[in-house]
């Protein structure tokens, strides 16, 4: 309510940090300690969305790139579903009536993470037409600007502008 005061005229979104580890558990410790209530019986994003539309302010979220397969891979102790948490929250959000805005949690430069990126910010066949209202690349790096992952970078902002491209 402050922000909106001080802010008038300007929309406002809000930070909500993607805390997918132990997921794939009933109690969802990680996100619990980091102060979201979202055991498996009780969804802890949605009065979270509610108090957003309240204020009429966007949701920001992350880690929209990741693969639940790929963390398991990595770091299987982590019971990580990013996919899970990332569909959650746009949902709670979407279903809240609120816009959603999204960024990557980290350095992506492939195929494979950019076209999760398009699942999420173009969920296709959507009833509802659901869509991300903006995404912000980060973790910009000399690393980007390397030939093979510039075209994919290139090839990415091009499908988020709506070009069909193979």
């Amino acid at each position: 309510m402050l922000a909106r005061l001080a802010f008038e005229g300007t929309n406002i979104a809000v930070k909500v940090s993607g805390v997918h580890w132990w997921y794939k558990t009933a109690s969802h410790a990680a996100e619990l300690t980091a102060g979201f209530y979202n055991p498996c019986n009780r969804d802890g994003y949605a009065p979270i969305a509610a108090v957003l539309k309240k204020y009429d302010a966007a949701l920001n979220f992350t880690c929209v790139e990741l693969r639940t397969m790929d963390q398991h891979e990595v770091y299987p102790e982590a019971f990580a579903d990013p996919e899970g948490l990332v569909w959650q929250v746009l949902n709670a959000a979407w279903d809240a009536g609120i816009q959603v805005a999204s960024e990557n949690a980290l350095p992506c430069y492939d195929r494979d993470g950019f076209n999760k990126i398009l699942e999420n910010a173009k969920p296709l066949n959507d009833p509802d037409g659901r869509h991300l209202l903006g995404f912000t690349y980060l973790r910009l790096g000399k690393d980007l600007f390397e030939r093979p992952n510039f075209f994919e970078f290139e090839r990415f902002i091009k499908r988020m502008h709506g070009g069909n491209i193979s």
